[in-house]
């Protein structure tokens, strides 16, 4: 061990970092060469909460464990002052004192064999009752038959081994009352808990690559030193990874190797332990907050907002912004502070910021598209919706109305979008404009959809080879008759898009989110913010408002479909004032619940569907329900069979539904056949999977 050392903060917690680079010693506590430096320096920081020890590799002791040190170190130092004792217990006593500094369990064992003269007794005895009441007494006296000296001292004081390619620290279950659940993701161990006077839960990851043998770790040691010999080549990661540990270890097993492949890409290559949680699909977003020196949160499908075990040093924050900057094509520095960049093959969005737009150091943000998509089924089973407002969305995009998604950020809009567009038939070409990819675009092509996707330029960069939104919306408007699905409406674009659906110019849906609560907050924002005309945005035909919703007293945020609003035609100025909003279904914030509104049938737009469909407003309401009734009854099938609820079986539901409808071979529709014939199907589907 040098003399080097210092207190490093990580987390809440303070360490004292040794550097051990270069010492002929071994990293441990029964090195007496070191242990008196060592003892000293902790007496000198006594707010440390632990030790770390760095080589090669990284050594951290328990908490535990450096408890019962830190006890020792206080029995040591109240040790009482010597009488004037006899020649041989003198000796004794020097040697007690001696071992006391620098060996602590030799002393243990010196003082459980120690016979002192009867005139001495009462001094030595003061000195072991000292000694009887600590841990490091008890376990010294329990394990000395069973084990060695030095043995003993890797039972007593245990330690954690970090390999050299970590560096990021992991902090062990603390305060543990409750196990929420537990699971696997690549190989490690994910478990949340509820702690003692925590108002969020803990998402505790324990790494398999941390319970690696030593051979193991000190081949992946010479497999990172290999790799820096090797061209950095992402695309051809994985295969320069196989050639090291092959030619390194060929005797190891299948299974073994593609272990330590997997390890060897992910910390040269890879994201490091951030990608262990990106590849979690129950989380959303998760958070790095500058400076970077505190734990990582993430938000939780289940469990909402939790704090991480992990804490990531400058290091590691480090060879992220460096990984980023070369994704993202652009700097990341003091000159340019901002980061935005897509992992795609994780289907990952980042924004990263930096001095000087922080007060100091790196933060992130990672926000996760989902992997398997939203449909308005997953939104009835989980509450988000009620079947009434699902068949009522599925009656309105069959009727090509035009729509808009308001809600705040994090309220769901995108998804909603998601699962709005999975109702569109498959027969209606779809073009859809995004700066970022965040709808379920290949799935929905893989399920046989046309689609046409455009990318603009983000409003967030400063310089990009990308058009603009307006540009590419007045591209997509010459691309022939589609639904037009604009991902964001924000900014200049918002004049072409109402242009456009006011003269009919798409020829069918038009569909698009924006920022706000309610429907008037939508009118404000496209009107005052956008300098869009009211009377170009009337061509609005609905707005469906998102929220997170809190019930009672309760922190837990629940997402809510809140509203489906009919934009009325005859007003002039203040769509609040005049009367210009007609509610389609209202939410019953008791009842938790989206129902019809009580006066439905005066909608105006319902009764235009049906003038121009040639059916009456009964006929309306009956194919609103019945589209309910088997959304609800996919609900119900999907208790057996959950891949009901996925995207792949909502465009085929729909497909059924539209054949069903064919077969009839009626200009009236029978909608209760339609319903008895749609279950029968479904309930055959579902019997051959």
């Amino acid at each position: 061990m040098t003399d080097e050392h210092k207190i490093v903060k990580i987390g809440d917690k303070k360490y004292i970092s040794v550097n051990c680079q270069g010492c002929a010693n071994n990293a441990s506590l029964g090195n007496i060469t070191c242990f008196r430096k060592l003892a000293q320096k902790i007496r000198e920081n006594p707010e440390a909460d632990n030790i770390i020890f760095n080589r090669s590799y990284k050594k951290i002791l328990n908490e535990d464990s450096f408890r019962i040190l830190k006890e020792y170190l206080d029995s040591v130092s109240a040790l009482p002052e010597a009488p004037n004792l006899c020649d041989q217990c003198f000796e004794k006593n020097s040697i007690i004192r001696f071992k006391l500094q620098e060996d602590p369990v030799g002393s243990i064992l010196y003082l459980i064999d120690l016979v002192p003269c009867n005139d001495d007794e009462k001094y030595f005895k003061s000195i072991l009752s000292l000694f009887e009441k600590t841990r490091i007494w008890n376990l010294v006296k329990k394990n000395k038959d069973k084990y060695k000296e030095n043995e003993l001292y890797h039972i007593i004081f245990r330690d954690r081994i970090l390999p050299g390619f970590v560096t990021f620290f992991l902090e062990p279950i603390r305060n543990k009352v409750k196990t929420l659940v537990e699971y696997k993701i690549s190989g490690s161990d994910v478990e949340i808990y509820e702690a003692k006077e925590r108002p969020y839960p803990i998402y505790h990851v324990e790494l398999n690559e941390l319970n690696l043998s030593r051979k193991e770790l000190a081949l992946l040691n010479k497999a990172f030193i290999r790799l820096g010999k090797e061209d950095f080549n992402l695309d051809r990661s994985k295969i320069i990874c196989e050639k090291i540990i092959d030619e390194l270890a060929p005797e190891l097993d299948a299974e073994k190797k593609k272990e330590l492949v997997e390890t060897l890409n992910r910390y040269s290559f890879g994201y490091g332990i951030i990608e262990v949680l990106l590849r979690d699909p129950n989380l959303q977003d998760i958070y790095i907050d500058s400076p970077g020196d505190r734990h990582v949160y993430v938000y939780h499908t289940d469990f909402e907002e939790c704090q991480t075990n992990i804490i990531l040093s400058s290091e590691e924050l480090e060879k992220l912004s460096t990984r980023f900057r070369m994704l993202s094509g652009r700097p990341f520095d003091e000159s340019y502070p901002v980061l935005h960049a897509d992992i795609k093959d994780l289907k990952v969005r980042i924004a990263g910021v930096t001095e000087p737009i922080t007060f100091s150091g790196t933060g992130f943000v990672f926000r996760k598209h989902n992997v398997q998509p939203w449909t308005l089924q997953q939104f009835i089973a989980n509450k988000m919706i009620s079947a009434e407002a699902a068949g009522m969305i599925s009656f309105l995009i069959d009727s090509q109305k035009s729509m808009l998604i308001t809600g705040p950020r994090g309220s769901g809009k995108t998804s909603v979008l998601g699962a709005v567009l999975a109702e569109v038939p498959q027969k209606f070409r779809i073009i859809t404009i995004e700066d970022t990819p965040e709808l379920p675009i290949d799935e929905l092509r893989e399920n046989g959809h046309n689609i046409q996707h455009l990318r603009v330029k983000s409003t967030l960069q400063r310089e990009s080879f990308e058009v603009t939104a307006e540009e590419a919306l007045r591209n997509a408007l010459r691309l022939g008759e589609s639904v037009l699905v604009l991902g964001e409406v924000r900014g200049e674009e918002a004049k072409s898009l109402f242009e456009a659906m006011r003269i009919g110019a798409t020829g069918n849906v038009v569909m698009g989110t924006i920022h706000g609560s309610t429907p008037y907050d939508v009118w404000d924002r496209i009107v005052n913010d956008l300098k869009v005309p009211s009377t170009s945005f009337k061509a609005t035909d609905v707005v469906i408002s998102c929220a997170p919703m809190r019930f009672g007293e309760n922190i837990k945020r629940n997402r809510r479909i809140t509203g489906i609003t009919e934009v009325k035609k005859y007003w002039t100025t203040d769509p609040h004032k005049e009367n210009g909003f007609f509610p389609l279904l209202v939410y019953n914030k008791s009842k938790d619940r989206l129902d019809l509104a009580a006066n439905i049938r005066k909608s105006p737009l319902l009764a235009d569907i049906a003038e121009k469909k040639g059916i009456s407003m009964n006929d309306v309401l009956k194919s609103i329900k019945a589209r309910a009734e088997i959304k609800k009854a996919i609900v119900e099938a999907s208790k057996k069979n959950k891949k009901l609820l996925g995207l792949k079986f909502a465009s085929e539901s729909i497909n059924k539904f539209l054949e069903l409808v064919k077969l009839q071979g009626k200009r009236k529709t029978d909608y209760a056949k339609l319903v008895r014939d749609f279950k029968k199907w479904l309930k055959e589907y579902n019997r051959r999977c």
